[in-house]
């Protein structure tokens, strides 16, 4: 039994060696090296960052590829990152964690909004740190870039949200690997062809997804752009003296390299990278250009906008034409919500309230009483419901009412005695940028249905000023509506 066992255990151990996938001695072996003859025993694909170093002294003898990059990579500052079957990353990937361990400058941002330039922090996520949830970021005071990396950011800040344009490119260092698979991706199978653009969209998401993994910054620098180019401008020069350079095809910005052939150059859109893959001197390299359009990167103020949650209150003064009447109104509001209570202090009383549903929409509630009926408990009651639908030129307002009479005797009993929908579209024809002064005009249509009379088809028009001081907001409307004219001042703080 004790010999069948010894047996079993001799075949198990010469069937793992016989029929493991992965079977190297590595002696003396460049770590780099090590991963090839790795990637080719295995038939994977391993990418590496181009900062790896050592040698190794190791035998594999393993059945898959993880267990050969745990044994190879033990004792290295090196990891490895699947990406997909047979499809693996090594590298340092705790780089960044090391760099913001050391002395950190914070900078934070009040005009540039971080949000707004995700493609450019891709680009530098090896040197910096973004706080969530927050607009600002960490740098290392040590690291050798820190001047140039602070004296971007601040150019960011200072014209962000001005009428210009900035040209960013970094040169980033890549490894042999990488460079090949970035190859063989673009279909670039002519051998002395050292130069390529990056147009595959599968390998432009790998690499951002991974560009902090994949690559080490070298360089970052950026220039102004106050007009269009009518020359080209160099951005750098190699050794071998090939230099990227920058020009103008058809009113569109468009980055060349020495070798490049003339039809083959990359245009810069605003909010998007490009990249430049360079084989020089035996070393790889990815120029990365972004091209920002900085009147679109500052932070909306909340000054620029009303808060959703502002109170104000507001008194009316207003003349019925109809009825040769004054209405006095008072009211509150709470964001999008209000309450409001008017009267002619003769004849009428009238009391609303709106809340505010969804997103620039409202229902709500109007009660009007006669004061000369002597019956006191038949109000007339309004159910409304307003939807305002905002585009770029203009606005469209939308309000369907029902109205009818609610009697309280021994049971409430409800009854809807007319509908009414009026559309109005709300353009504002002058109004300057602190919105001190605006006019607006609103043309529309209605329709009301009532249980006496037929479908009731009218025309709506609205115009309205309004002046705003420094804490007091003045209204003047005019408005034309169920054939009927008003004029209102309203008084708003």
């Amino acid at each position: 039994m004790q010999k069948t066992s010894f047996l079993t255990i001799i075949y198990f151990i010469c069937f793992l060696t016989v029929f493991s996938n992965i079977n190297v001695s590595l002696i003396d072996t460049p770590l780099e090296n090590a991963l090839k003859i790795l990637e080719e025993a295995s038939g994977s694909i391993i990418l590496t960052s181009p900062d790896i170093k050592g040698t190794k002294n190791v035998t594999i003898n393993t059945v898959n590829l993880e267990n050969a990059l745990d044994i190879l990579l033990y004792s290295t500052n090196y990891e490895y990152k699947k990406i997909s079957e047979d499809f693996y990353l090594v590298g340092n990937f705790n780089i960044k964690i090391q760099n913001m361990q050391k002395e950190l400058s914070q900078i934070e941002f009040q005009n540039l909004d971080l949000k707004k330039i995700s493609n450019l922090l891709i680009l530098l996520s090896e040197k910096i740190f973004v706080i969530q949830n927050s607009n600002l970021i960490l740098l290392n005071k040590n690291d050798q870039m820190y001047i140039s990396l602070k004296e971007l950011f601040e150019f960011l800040e200072a014209y962000a949200g001005k009428n210009n344009s900035v040209i960013i490119f970094s040169i980033n260092e890549i490894s042999e690997n990488v460079y090949q698979f970035l190859k063989n991706n673009e279909n670039e199978k002519e051998e002395n062809k050292n130069v390529f653009l990056i147009k595959n969209k599968s390998s432009i998401i790998f690499l951002e997804n991974n560009f902090e993994f994949l690559t080490r910054i070298k360089e970052v620098n950026y220039f102004e752009i106050t007009e269009p180019f009518s020359l080209e401008k160099e951005l750098y020069t190699f050794s071998n003296s090939d230099n990227i350079t920058l020009g103008v095809c058809e009113n569109e910005l468009t980055v060349k390299y020495g070798t490049m052939k003339d039809n083959d150059s990359m245009n810069l859109n605003s909010g998007e990278n490009s990249y430049l893959v360079i084989e020089n001197e035996d070393k790889h390299y990815i120029i990365v250009l972004s091209y920002l359009n900085l009147n679109n990167l500052d932070i909306k103020r909340n000054d620029e906008i009303k808060p959703a949650s502002k109170t104000s209150f507001n008194t009316e003064i207003g003349y019925q034409f109809s009825t040769n009447n004054l209405v006095y109104s008072s009211g509150i509001k709470f964001g999008k919500n209000y309450i409001k209570i008017s009267s002619d202090l003769k004849n009428l009383f009238d009391f609303s309230i709106s809340a505010n549903l969804v997103k620039n929409v409202s229902l709500g509630v109007q009660f009007m009483k006669n004061l000369k009926e002597s019956n006191v408990e038949e109000p007339n009651v309004t159910v409304f419901i307003s939807d305002l639908q905002e585009f770029e030129q203009f606005s469209l307002y939308g309000k369907l009412g029902l109205g009818g009479t609610i009697k309280f005797h021994n049971s409430i009993t409800n009854s809807i005695d007319f509908m009414y929908y009026d559309l109005l579209i709300l353009n504002e024809i002058f109004g300057n940028n602190k919105d001190i002064h605006k006019i607006i005009f609103a043309p529309g249509v209605g329709l009301k249905v009532s249980k006496n009379d037929k479908l009731n088809p009218y025309f709506n028009f609205g115009a309205q000023y309004s002046h705003k001081l420094q804490k007091l907001n003045i209204t003047v409307t005019y408005l034309y509506q169920m054939k009927s004219h008003k004029v209102i001042c309203t008084f708003e703080l």
